[in-house]
């Protein structure tokens, strides 16, 4: 590979690679006019998980771990479905 070719090829790569870590939606391609409103969606999401007291990415329930874990998972994994249903 010549020079050039090999510069052309990792400069695209760095690029694309900073381009690529800039998508924050979990796989979800949002139009630009409803940005605001999937906002409004993950704030939502956070006072809900924050809910419990701990502003952590968790919803704990006292005395029962299990149900904590998986009301944690149902909030993170709905509302994401929900998201990509709407667009």
């Amino acid at each position: 590979m010549t020079g050039k070719a090999l510069f052309s090829t990792i400069l695209g790569f760095i690029f694309s690679t900073a381009l690529w870590a800039q998508n924050d939606n979990n796989g979800i391609n949002i139009p630009i006019n409803r940005q605001l409103f999937h906002d409004n969606i993950i704030k939502e999401k956070n006072l809900l998980l924050g809910s419990d007291g701990k502003q952590d990415n968790e919803f704990t329930l006292q005395g029962n771990e299990d149900a904590g874990r998986l009301a944690t998972a149902a909030i993170n994994n709905q509302v994401d479905a929900i998201r990509y249903l709407i667009d």
